[in-house]
């Protein structure tokens, strides 16, 4: 009897483990991400124009690198600049493949949409939008589905000389 009593726990064990690992890869499926980086660069260009800067570009491997973010934020449900695997604005730019002399992160969550995330942000409390060497972006939210809390992220970028 402890022979199978053993093997039944075994196998207990093993159905435990690929239901769990089942879960997390369905949990990943149920993530919504979109890209509003040009209406990030169209927001943000308003306060660089005026303020004589060049004017923010999207870029693609800054987008990527929000969307990494964004999504692990909706995941794990955090709000935070570092990755729930100790990533940083920087190593996720480059994991992308943005090669970069300076990176930086603004993120929120909660909001009703884009728009109001986006107002939240002025030149006077997001230092990103007018430094005259940031001139990438990349910009994602991300939600858990059906009903998360949704996670925003603008990634910004800074191109190392060539």
């Amino acid at each position: 009897m402890n022979a199978l009593a053993a093997l039944l726990a075994v196998v207990i064990a093993i159905v435990a483990v690929c239901t769990s690992a089942t879960t997390a890869a369905s949990a990943g499926m149920n993530i919504q991400d979109v890209d509003y980086t040009s209406d990030a660069v169209t927001y943000f260009n308003k306060f660089r124009t005026a303020a004589k800067l060049p004017v923010m570009r999207g870029n693609e491997a800054l987008t990527t690198a929000c969307r990494m973010h964004a999504r692990d934020m909706a995941m794990f449900k955090f709000l935070s600049d570092r990755g729930s695997d100790g990533s940083t604005a920087g190593t996720r730019a480059t994991a992308a493949g943005y090669k970069w002399f300076k990176t930086g992160i603004t993120m929120g969550m909660g909001y009703a949409n884009v728009d109001a995330y986006l107002k939240t942000m002025n030149k006077d409390n997001n230092r990103w939008i007018v430094d005259k060497d940031i001139i990438d972006i990349g910009a994602v939210w991300a939600r858990y589905m059906p009903n998360g809390q949704t996670y925003y992220d603008v990634c910004y970028g800074a191109p190392a000389a060539k």
